[in-house]
């Protein structure tokens, strides 16, 4: 997927999961960004978001891609 973040940049990212949720489907992606943790080795970290379905705002499909083995989650996980 392309995601747009706030600032307009767009960035691949990959998509997790659909679910839906009261409000309208959600996607779940996940992009990777570069992390110093308290060693200072940096290193490649995947942060995960739930951004708004439907129009191009949030994210679009890769032109190619294939999307049909994506899970569709129609509730939220159950919590432990």
């Amino acid at each position: 997927m392309w995601l747009t973040l706030p600032d307009g940049q767009e960035v691949r990212a990959r998509l997790h999961t659909r679910r839906w949720a009261p409000n309208g489907w959600r996607y779940r992606v996940g992009m990777l960004v570069w992390s110093a943790p308290a060693d200072q080795q940096v290193e490649p970290v995947e942060y995960t978001v739930l951004v708004p379905a439907g129009e191009d705002e949030y994210v679009r499909p890769v032109e190619g891609q294939d999307y049909s083995a994506v899970p569709t989650e129609t509730s939220p996980p159950s919590q432990p």
